[in-house]
């Protein structure tokens, strides 16, 4: 519903056609016999260990840690009962050798206060609602709005929304209405979206209600992100409720298991300011989840409040020049140029520190290996 601006960093289609052989897991015995792991090995590692978890995993032994290496792993630890977050760490080293490994809950785990689980809520409460409260008087959503790595999220039946420890600060958005340009999906609020049944549910409708002193014609676009994914964007905005709407899921969540999404915001650049933005889950009823399941929580739940500010040098880059090339690939030469752009940076001196390509084709991400980005040729 928004127009693309030169602000926008979210790169690129590029085609590829070619054929790797896929990955196959293998046992891990002998190789864990043959040889020894002894540190943290993740994408860019690179080593005689690297070479060992390879032959483990079944593929190529060439001892640099690549996508296809952390395809393999992520599989061996889903095979492994591990979170299959494809770093091999302690837990994957304790399994590769045959010890055993602990996925139970941790009453020495942190919560996102940085208190334990224990120190926070020695018992659970019963039921263990966000609105019942622990034994030192505080509620669990405020002791802990997150459950701490490992620990599972208390059976409640319902799916419960709170406000992430981590929720933005209060702060300024700047616009630049001289360029057309304005700050690229910045963070104005995080949720967190906590699953107390049995089974992975999936969040089809999320609404936010507009905050403060602005118009809906304020904003330029809204997103929900994981982490660094994109998981929506802006479906629908009517009389100050802005809605993501997927009937196949906007995100999942596991069993027991809770998932924090942040909303990131494009200012109009046509904002008559000043102005305040901020955004609110106002009920249970602005959260649709599959199959039925009861949502809950503490409503509203709001975020902080942010102003606006209007700027004539607001920094962006440009990104010009694209070019696809060459129309088919051999896969087995090395080293072969699929794509080039240029990037001008504009008002101020500018860091490229993350580009998200989107691969279109029949090829999938496993049969790439050392995707590598040159610059200046």
């Amino acid at each position: 519903m928004s127009k693309l601006l030169k602000s926008k960093f979210l790169l690129g289609v590029f085609v590829l056609a070619i054929v790797f052989v896929g990955v196959a897991v293998v046992s891990d015995s002998a190789s864990a016999q043959a040889c020894t792991i002894t540190k943290t090995l993740r994408v860019g590692s690179k080593g005689d260990e690297v070479k060992c978890l390879q032959a483990a995993v079944g593929v190529s032994a060439d001892g640099s840690f690549g996508p296809i290496t952390k395809a393999a792993v992520q599989t061996w630890q889903t095979s492994k009962g591990l979170v299959a977050d494809g770093i091999f760490g302690a837990k994957s080293r304790a399994a590769f050798s045959g010890g055993t490994v602990s996925t139970g809950t941790s009453t020495g785990a942190l919560c996102p206060n940085g208190m334990t689980l224990a120190s926070n809520c020695a018992t659970s409460p019963t039921p263990a609602a966000t609105v019942t409260l622990c034994p030192n008087g505080m509620t669990l959503a405020s002791n802990c709005a997150t459950s701490p790595t490992g620990a599972a999220v208390p059976t409640t039946g319902s799916v419960t929304v709170s406000l992430a420890s981590d929720n933005p600060a209060a702060g300024t958005l700047l616009i630049d209405n001289t360029t057309g340009v304005m700050q690229n999906a910045a963070p104005v609020a995080k949720f967190v979206f906590s699953n107390g049944t049995g089974a992975e549910v999936k969040v089809n409708t999320v609404k936010l209600t507009r905050k403060g002193i602005a118009a809906d014609g304020d904003i330029n676009n809204l997103f929900l992100y994981e982490g660094t994914t994109k998981v929506a964007e802006l479906s629908s905005v009517a009389t100050k409720v802005f809605a993501f709407n997927n009937s196949s899921g906007l995100f999942s969540i596991p069993a027991n298991s809770s998932k924090a999404i942040w909303v990131g915001i494009n200012m109009a650049v046509a904002t008559s300011g000043p102005t305040s933005i901020g955004f609110a889950i106002d009920s249970a009823s602005d959260v649709v989840v599959s199959s039925g399941t009861t949502v809950g929580g503490s409503f509203p739940v709001k975020s902080n409040e942010f102003l606006t500010a209007f700027i004539t040098d607001l920094g962006y880059i440009d990104l010009t020049s694209t070019t696809t090339f060459p129309a088919t690939l051999d896969p087995k030469p090395e080293a072969q140029e699929v794509w080039r752009f240029t990037a001008t940076a504009n008002s101020q001196k500018m860091t490229l520190k993350r580009i998200v390509m989107t691969l279109v084709g029949t090829t999938s991400p496993g049969d790439i290996q050392d995707l590598t980005l040159s610059v200046g040729g």
